[in-house]
């Protein structure tokens, strides 16, 4: 328990110092040159208003939070501040169909279930051969949680979907500690267009006529 505490709060003091030094770095702007990623930093990311349904998804979802807190720490996402920019990237993204893979008790589907009726979803907590058909469908795909013996699987599953062209947009918990070492050699691999990195998520967009870029980016 003190290893965890211990590696929860080093990791919570790199958040902090991590965040202030992209503050001071690019406050007056992001040295961004592609369209796409400046309207989606300035108008999506940093976004400061909030949405109506982010009150009652707080207060629906508090008692879930701390449990999640306790039980998975950083492997998940519980965070409003977080929560609320999952909301924001999948919303604008406006896909027919997200892939989640977390945890049974994971936040997330009630957030992304909140952006629209129609909005197909598929949520699952363990992968196996049969989520490949979901991957290559998905518009959007949120990677929260997963065991270490699944990685391989899921490189591959999202190498084929990228080799025919389906793959659009990936977010990866990076406060995951297992993500966090993973994500890099997965976006060597998988060579997204465009990625974002914004400390607590990764998200990857594959998109035509897009200028190529990753952006370390404060919100």
């Amino acid at each position: 328990m003190k290893q965890k505490l211990r590696n929860s709060l080093k990791y919570s003091t790199y958040r902090r110092l991590s965040r202030a030094k992209r503050f001071v770095l690019n406050r007056r702007g992001d040295g961004v040159h592609s369209p796409y990623a400046f309207r989606l930093i300035s108008k999506v990311i940093r976004n400061p208003y909030p949405y109506t349904c982010f009150e009652p998804l707080a207060r629906a979802g508090r008692e879930r939070a701390e449990a999640l807190r306790s039980e998975y720490g950083d492997r998940c996402i519980y965070r409003r501040r977080v929560l609320e920019l999952v909301f924001r990237l999948v919303m604008d993204h406006r896909p027919d169909r997200v892939f989640v893979l977390a945890p049974h008790e994971s936040l997330l589907p009630l957030y992304v279930q909140a952006i629209s009726t129609a909005l197909q979803m598929t949520h699952i907590s363990r992968l196996d051969s049969s989520a490949a058909a979901h991957i290559a469908t998905a518009d959007f795909i949120i990677v929260e949680d997963m065991l270490e013996e699944e990685f391989v699987l899921l490189e591959q599953m999202l190498l084929a979907a990228c080799e025919v062209g389906e793959l659009k947009q990936v977010l990866i918990n990076r406060s995951n500690p297992m993500l966090r070492r993973y994500s890099q050699h997965l976006r060597s691999v998988l060579r997204p267009d465009v990625a974002f990195d914004l400390l607590h998520l990764e998200l990857w967009v594959w998109r035509e006529a897009i200028t190529p870029g990753r952006y370390k980016v404060y919100y």
